[in-house]
């Protein structure tokens, strides 16, 4: 028995080392597990993370092959963009081989030459400035450099913004890259009050370029036509940016030399371009007259029709059309008749008016406003008018300078006057007069009031201080 409990003994023995070592191999497996499964994790994780990087990569690479596809539209653009400008410089160059050789060849002159070189300059500039122009609108002008003989009498930078204040301007219309017609900037202080504004007035320009009358001329002047030159007036045309250009104007007379920059007056209050808000180019001033209109059709057709008393309400002379001369003409036979002098022979539909559009008449004399032909007939009369002087001032209330220019012209037509050397009178003048130098009426009074414009008139067909041509022909009624 006791040989047994032993074995039992040594058998629970072995069997404890036995779940012992097993126990301890247990452990040591599930350790190596527990690591293995940590390394698994971590390299699903570094996995993840590679990819993650890899998908970042790769977007890198699209973005950066899409900016290349960017730079290489754009480099293929400028390539034919300089390709062009290679071509077109090309084209230059053979112009200028060939000019060269015909110079060689023909053995031309150095004078020829330098034409040669000018017209090659032209295409140059033809080519530099093809794709500027400058937007239709109002231009006024302003002198920045001016220069008389050798002296320089004062030299400014350009405005890139220019205020104008009241005072007498140029303005310029121009209509697809062409000046179309210009006018006088006047005024109206001086002259007029409308509803109790006092603007500007602008009028047709009294020594218009060759540009303002086409249908005479034929032609207009071209802003920026190979650099924009243009004569006999303006030269060197330049566009400046949107709504600004210069030009040079030489006169031969003086030896002066302007160069004039050109600011846009109106487009609308505000021009929006490409996104850009822009401001009319041209500020007005505080006090200026401007500042109540906001486009230059309002300012242009403002006049001075202002009341309905004094000479406009006149039973003669409310009846006169202001472009018409033949009603100017009418209300001189009804003035005559009311002092006695009889023109009822006068058919006004056969009056003759001959009109011109440059600075000189018909016979080359300048700062003529109108003429009258001295025929020694009463009924075939023929006058002379400068178009842009009469289409610039109106008959008013305040002003009728025309009407007596209008009588000033019938008294040479139809009654035979000179001018008298007498102050006052509506045949008055300082020059090319007889009589004495009279200083009875202060000068201007047929001007000055509508009592002194009709005492004028009542002493011209009175004859007094009056002086005529001697003809044969006449009418009773005429003074001796």
């Amino acid at each position: 028995m006791k040989i047994m409990k032993i074995e039992i003994t040594r058998f629970k023995l072995y069997f404890f080392l036995f779940f012992l070592i097993v126990s301890c191999q247990k452990d040591y497996y599930l350790d190596d597990l527990n690591d293995a499964l940590s390394q698994v994790n971590s390299l699903r994780s570094e996995k993840s993370q590679l990819e993650s990087q890899l998908n970042q990569l790769q977007t890198l690479i699209n973005d950066s092959n899409n900016n290349y596809n960017t730079l290489q539209n754009s480099y293929n653009e400028l390539q034919n963009s300089n390709n062009e400008l290679k071509n077109s410089y090309n084209e230059l160059q053979k112009s200028y081989d060939d000019l060269y050789e015909s110079f060689i060849n023909e053995k031309n002159t150095v004078a020829e030459l330098k034409d040669l070189v000018s017209e090659l300059a032209n295409e140059i500039n033809a080519l530099k400035y093809k794709n500027e122009s400058i937007e239709d609108g109002y231009y006024i002008s302003d002198t920045y450099f001016y220069k008389r003989n050798d002296s320089i009498y004062y030299d400014i930078g350009i405005e890139e913004r220019h205020t104008w204040a009241n005072q007498y301007m140029i303005a310029v219309k121009v209509e697809e890259g062409k000046i179309i017609r210009d006018y006088y900037v006047e005024p109206n202080k001086n002259y007029w009050d409308v509803d109790d504004l006092k603007p500007v007035k602008f009028v047709d320009n009294l020594y218009p370029k060759d540009y303002t009358y086409f249908d005479k001329f034929g032609t207009y002047d071209h802003i920026n036509e190979y650099s924009g030159d243009s004569l006999p007036y303006y030269k060197n045309y330049r566009v400046y940016n949107k709504d600004i250009f210069t030009a040079h104007l030489r006169d031969q007379q003086d030896n002066s030399l302007y160069k004039q920059a050109f600011y846009k007056l109106f487009t609308t209050a505000e021009e929006i371009i490409g996104d850009i808000v822009y401001e009319p180019v041209v500020q007005f001033r505080e006090d200026s007259y401007f500042n109540d209109f906001v486009s230059f059709e309002e300012i242009l057709n403002v006049y001075d029709y202002k009341s309905e008393s004094e000479l406009l309400s006149d039973s003669i002379y409310s009846q006169i059309k202001q472009d018409d001369p033949k009603s100017y003409l009418e209300a001189f036979k009804k003035d005559a008749e009311i002092y006695g002098v009889d023109l009822s022979d006068i058919d006004v539909d056969e009056l003759i008016t001959d009109f011109w559009y440059t600075p000189t008449d018909q016979y080359g004399r300048s700062n003529v406003a109108g003429w009258g032909e001295v025929n020694c007939s009463i009924t075939n009369n023929n006058i002379g008018l400068s178009d842009p002087v009469f289409s610039s001032y109106f008959v008013t209330d305040l002003s009728w300078w025309k009407l007596t220019l209008m009588y000033h012209e019938f008294g040479h037509a139809v009654l035979n006057m000179k001018h008298t050397c007498a102050d006052g009178h509506i045949m008055s003048a300082s020059s090319s007069c007889e009589g004495e130098d009279i200083t009875e009426y202060a000068p201007g009074r047929d001007t000055n009031s509508l009592a002194g414009f009709r005492k004028a008139v009542e002493e011209m067909f009175a004859g007094y201080n009056q002086y005529y041509y001697p003809c044969t022909a006449g009418f009773s009624s005429r003074p001796n």
